[in-house]
């Protein structure tokens, strides 16, 4: 039944389609002979009127020329005007040449190739009577035959150069004249062109409303011989290509073809993720990963804080997961070498935000609680965490280019066991004045006054400046972010360290959780701290005694 219907409708469609076809081709048929008629008689008409008012007015028009132009440019009058312009331009250059060349008639004379035998000889009797001169009087003949025969020759070159200014001068009023006559030609064509432009206006007026009828009567015929060519015709607006046929099975779905590829796409498809997953999540994520990965030992492993806590207050709290997790980082740390716990010890990390700032702060207070003297030294400077005030003239980059005493720069804290060394003035490239010599000199007079040195570096990735500081400590501690260090990062890092001679000691997991973070590492941690200035750390606030700002500019007495 679905067959027949619609082979039905479809042979219905294609009648009626040729149906109104043929009666629309003839309603319009008619109404196009009607209006060619119309416009035939128009187009008469109006060739007429043109005809008549071009005779009446007298333009006439270039034979060749197109008559649908602005009036005046193809016609007669205007044609010749144009020439006469053209003549006059030459003209005009013509009489400038010449009048130039009579202005200049005396210099020319000078330079004249008649004259130029004149002057020669001239000169050959001047250079002789100069020569004779120098032994005879000039009342002596031949001085005086001499000198009659130049004043000669300057009489001579005297009368070709006024030939030659009456030359040019009638060269000159001859084209004054023509140029003259030539202007006077042209202002009676331009008054007569514009008496022609203002009879032409209704010329083109007339002209347009032809132009307008013949391109009207030229789209009827066209339209009317494809309107009677489509009627000849009789073709259908639709055709029928396959009729309706009763389907022997269902079309769709395939389940076989379907269960197939479904089962393709999704191995494809996991395989991919399974490869993405990997590549982007190969990071350190336990103390297993750091020992396996990094061939690094595991010194201790600190949990991440909760949104809602405030850091310092964790730092400062010995019932908080971050205080015992740094207090066993502390303990771990005394016994990694034979002398305990290290005299000079660097903090560093490969990127930034990975937690060595606050590292290094936990570890300074806890050794401070704990009875020892401790110097935290703020060494990136590129970044410093603990600025103590902006324009500060004292820090660490203020004794590398200097040889002021160290002990100077250093300031008490609310910790009466804690001091700081801030990072100072920062340098267009800190790893410039970083030098071995002084600073191994600056650690050995500090050494002197404090139990434990604590160096907060930059990052090592990028820089140098971990290298160079590392270097002169005793030993290095890095830290690790769980699940954003990639393995990577972290590996060029170390091998950094190693080149350089850094006693790697150990390593700690900061921020542990099993969620990953971002992968990348970026230089805008130092181009946001050079272009808004150094800003004053969360830690700096637990560190300075902050109850007076003119507390805070305590120098240390040592």
């Amino acid at each position: 039944e679905s067959a027949r219907l619609v082979n039905g409708f479809a042979s219905s469609f294609v009648q009626l389609t040729l149906d109104r076809k043929y009666d629309a081709t003839t309603a319009a048929r008619d109404f196009l002979e009607e209006r060619i008629a119309t416009v035939r008689q128009q187009v008469n008409d109006a060739e007429r009127e043109l005809v008549d008012y071009a005779k009446a007015n007298g333009i006439v028009l270039l034979a060749g020329e197109d008559a649908s132009g602005v009036a005046g440019t193809s016609s007669l009058t205007g044609s010749s005007l144009s020439s006469l312009n053209v003549a006059l331009a030459e003209a005009q250059r013509k009489r400038i040449v010449a009048e130039q060349r009579y202005r200049q008639s005396s210099s020319i004379s000078e330079v004249n190739a008649s004259s130029a035998q004149l002057r020669q000889e001239k000169a050959v009797l001047e250079a002789e009577y100069r020569e004779k001169s120098a032994y005879l009087q000039a009342d002596f003949p031949e001085m005086v035959r001499l000198q009659n025969r130049i004043d000669e020759l300057d009489v001579q070159i005297s009368n070709e150069a006024s030939r030659s200014a009456d030359a040019l001068r009638a060269e000159f009023q001859a084209a004054a004249a023509e140029e003259r006559t030539l202007r006077a030609r042209v202002e009676q064509l331009s008054s007569n062109a514009l008496d022609e432009r203002e009879d032409s206006i209704q010329y083109n007026i007339l002209k347009r409303e032809l132009d307008t009828n013949r391109t009207l009567y030229d789209a009827l015929l066209s339209r009317y011989n494809e309107v009677g060519v489509a009627a000849g015709i009789g073709a259908a607006q639709a055709a029928v290509v396959d009729t309706g046929k009763v389907p022997g099975a269902p079309f769709s779905p395939n389940t076989i073809r379907n269960t197939t590829l479904g089962l393709l796409l999704g191995l494809a498809l996991g395989g991919g993720l399974a490869i993405l997953y990997e590549r982007f999540t190969n990071t350190i994520k336990t103390k297993e990963d750091m020992n396996e990965k990094l061939r690094l030992s595991a010194l201790g492993i600190v949990p991440v804080k909760e949104k809602a806590d405030d850091l310092l207050e964790k730092l400062q709290d010995p019932q908080s997961e971050q205080y015992e997790a740094y207090a066993g980082l502390r303990t771990t740390l005394e016994f990694s070498t034979r002398d305990g716990f290290p005299d000079s010890l660097l903090v560093t990390s490969a990127n930034p935000e990975e937690g060595k700032s606050t590292t290094s702060f936990s570890l300074a207070v806890q050794l401070s609680d704990a009875g020892k003297k401790v110097l935290l030294i703020d060494a990136d400077m590129r970044k410093p965490s603990f600025v103590v005030e902006e324009q500060s003239d004292i820090g660490l980059a203020r004794l590398l280019t200097t040889h002021e005493t160290p002990k100077r720069h250093v300031l008490k804290t609310g910790n009466d066991n804690l001091f700081l060394l801030p990072s100072g003035p920062i340098p267009p490239n800190p790893a410039n004045i970083i030098h071995t010599r002084r600073l191994v000199q600056i650690l050995d007079e500090l050494g002197e006054l404090f139990d434990v040195i604590i160096v907060d570096a930059p990052p090592t990735l990028g820089f140098a400046d971990a290298q160079l500081l590392g270097a002169a400590c005793s030993g290095a501690l890095f830290t690790v972010e769980s699940g954003k260090t990639r393995t990577s990062s972290a590996l060029a890092a170390l091998n950094q360290l190693h080149m350089a001679g850094v006693i790697v000691l150990g390593g700690v997991l900061t921020k542990a959780k099993y969620s990953s973070y971002d992968y990348s590492y970026s230089y805008r941690y130092y181009q946001a701290a050079i272009a808004n200035g150094p800003r004053r750390s969360e830690l700096v606030t637990g560190l300075l005694d902050g109850s007076d700002s003119s507390d805070v500019w305590r120098k240390a007495d040592l």
